[in-house]
């Protein structure tokens, strides 16, 4: 069985892939933001633009395509469904627990672009600073620096969800003639509670306080 959805993103939406040394075309288009380097509090970025190491540490980009179009991988997706199934309450509610799911569906394309108004979106559109709070761990409250591509809100993408017909089943008939048979309708009540959840727990770094998304 198959859903296809188009989302909308009601915040920016940012990259969480680390910068990799050596790729010009993210330099290119860093150094085109030269407005927003100049103020203060990007100094940091600003002369991290000559070491690829230190940009290395500090810089998220986008997961590129083959045109070095910025995109959402399905991994992405995936990877958000299994924060929004514990949130869909999907064993207690559908019987369908946290490896089920897991196992049981897929998502696609490999790479969906992201679009504004019918057109493919080819670079971020923008640059962002946040000082990060370690909040778990042996170094809980250190801060450090970091910086983030970004794509305002408003930009959409389309993906498909596969998924089995038994996802969720239930008991016909009893005695001899008791039998265990697909339940359609409720695998599909399940996916969409979990693409609900999935809409507010958001894509991309920051998922959690940026990211979310609604479906148009």
């Amino acid at each position: 069985m198959k859903i296809t959805k188009r989302g909308k993103f009601v915040q920016d939406f940012y990259g969480g892939k680390a910068f990799l040394p050596g790729d010009q075309l993210v330099r290119n288009w860093l150094e085109s933001q030269t407005d927003r380097l100049l103020h203060p509090r990007f100094a940091q970025l600003k002369d991290a633009l000559g070491n690829e190491t230190k940009l290395e540490e500090i810089l998220s980009v986008f997961n590129v395509n083959g045109d070095s179009e910025p995109i959402i991988g399905n991994w992405m997706l995936h990877e958000c469904s299994l924060n929004a199934v514990k949130l869909a309450g999907t064993w207690t509610r559908y019987k369908v627990s946290f490896d089920t799911w897991k196992d049981s569906v897929q998502f696609s394309p490999l790479h969906i672009p992201l679009q504004n108004n019918g057109s493919t979106i080819a670079e971020a559109d923008l640059v962002e600073v946040y000082s990060v709070t370690v909040k778990r761990g042996k170094t809980k409250g250190n801060s450090f620096f970091k910086a983030y591509q970004g794509i305002k809100a408003g930009a959409e993408f389309e993906f498909a969800l596969e998924y089995p017909e038994d996802l969720c089943t239930k008991v016909e008939g009893s005695g001899k003639n008791k039998q265990i048979v697909p339940d359609t309708e409720k695998s599909t009540e399940c996916v969409e509670a979990v693409l609900a959840k999935m809409a507010t727990t958001g894509l991309g770094a920051y998922r959690l306080r940026f990211g979310s998304y609604e479906y148009v």
